[in-house]
């Protein structure tokens, strides 16, 4: 099997134990935090929505090829901090979610809609390529291929938390 083909098929398993543990999350306590100072599970669906937004985003922008590195060159040290739950991360801006309760469906119908759009980028591009957009403050720039692998362990970690 492919890299790229290994890629789309961890994202869409991915995928669907995000939706499948959304579906199954108690609505009762949905929209409650789940500990002082922190998210609750919808608000957390909500961040992941919108961290898959901003790389759909950026895999539309500019891009280079990566010719000093290879392009998964930085996957283990991104499983590596976000696998590492003793890290405490902090999310910015367009990432943070907007108070008020959260919506199942809708929630589960843009992470679906958004990741399926990054699947048929996938499928089509150099993934390769550079992603000039943004450069993150722990990786730095990084390729479409990282970005995908970004996703996948940014989800795991917000589902154990759920």
């Amino acid at each position: 099997m492919s890299d790229r083909n290994e890629l789309i098929s961890m994202l869409h398993e991915n995928t669907a134990c995000l939706v499948d543990l959304i579906e199954k999350y108690p609505l009762d306590s949905w929209n409650q935090p789940l500990g002082e100072g922190k998210w609750s599970a919808g608000e957390i669906a909500e961040h992941i929505l919108l961290t898959d937004q901003v790389i759909h985003r950026l895999f539309s922008g500019p891009s280079v090829i990566a010719t000093d590195r290879i392009p998964m060159s930085k996957e283990k040290l991104i499983k590596e901090i976000f696998l590492d739950h003793s890290l405490k991360l902090k999310a910015f801006g367009p990432i943070v979610p907007a108070s008020g309760d959260k919506n199942k469906q809708t929630l589960i119908n843009g992470i679906r809609e958004t990741r399926s759009a990054l699947i048929d980028f996938l499928a089509s591009s150099t993934t390769s390529e550079l992603c000039m957009g943004f450069s993150h403050g722990k990786f730095g720039l990084l390729t479409k291929f990282e970005w995908i692998y970004f996703m996948i362990y940014h989800t795991q970690r917000h589902m154990i938390q759920m």
